[in-house]
């Protein structure tokens, strides 16, 4: 009966640990979800001569909650304070060891290049685009490999229309929620779910869902 149970209880945690990828970075990056949503995690040494984390993060509130209601109409910079979907959301701003972590989410990349165009600018680019390649108003230009450096062709990866294309011409550290198939020979991949890419370049990356997410 123990066995059983223990073998029971194993199957679940498996399969829950299968059901997404949770974004636990450890530097400055975005995350690309499997619904086209964005998280953006800014990780900076915090100057706390200057400032204070209750600061940043009025100062992080008033910007977002600016945003949201030129987008939107929405004087919200939550999701926790209304139903409404918000473009934006700042999630938190706290104090890990010598670095202020900031987190937010964003409802599509566009609302992430927007937010964000200065620091995108500074990183060498100007936008970030993510679609399934079934509905990508981007064409794949240059040469690509898959996640194990083989050569892989555009028709070959065109053909898996439910795969999802993220695009960007900046330096940028990405995270996908599931994982990387085939990336434009500028990308460096670190993981199966994490890659770098160059500034002032096109970069693709194209992923698929994890084994086990449904």
């Amino acid at each position: 009966m123990k066995r059983k149970l223990a073998g029971a209880i194993s199957a679940v945690i498996l399969l829950l640990s299968a059901c997404g990828v949770e974004y636990q970075p450890t530097q400055s990056g975005v995350f690309i979800k499997l619904d086209k949503s964005l998280e953006g995690a800014y990780i900076e040494a915090f100057d706390n001569e200057n400032y204070n984390i209750e600061d940043l993060e009025k100062m992080g509130q008033e910007e977002v909650q600016t945003y949201n209601k030129e987008q939107a109409n929405l004087e919200f910079y939550s999701s926790e304070q209304t139903e409404n979907i918000l473009p934006i959301s700042l999630d938190s701003v706290k104090k890990e060891g010598d670095n202020v972590v900031v987190r937010m989410s964003y409802q599509t990349a566009e609302d992430y290049s927007t937010f964000n165009a200065d620091d995108i600018a500074l990183a060498g680019g100007s936008t970030i685009y993510t679609e399934n390649l079934s509905d990508t108003t981007i064409d794949l230009i240059g040469e690509f490999v898959t996640v194990t450096g083989e050569t892989a062709t555009i028709e070959e990866i065109m053909s898996h229309g439910d795969y999802q294309l993220v695009y960007v011409n900046y330096e940028a550290d990405i995270t996908v929620e599931g994982e990387v198939a085939y990336v434009s020979t500028n990308v460096n991949c670190n993981s199966k779910n994490n890659v770098n890419t160059p500034a002032g370049q096109d970069a693709y990356i194209i992923f698929k869902k994890a084994s086990g997410i449904f």
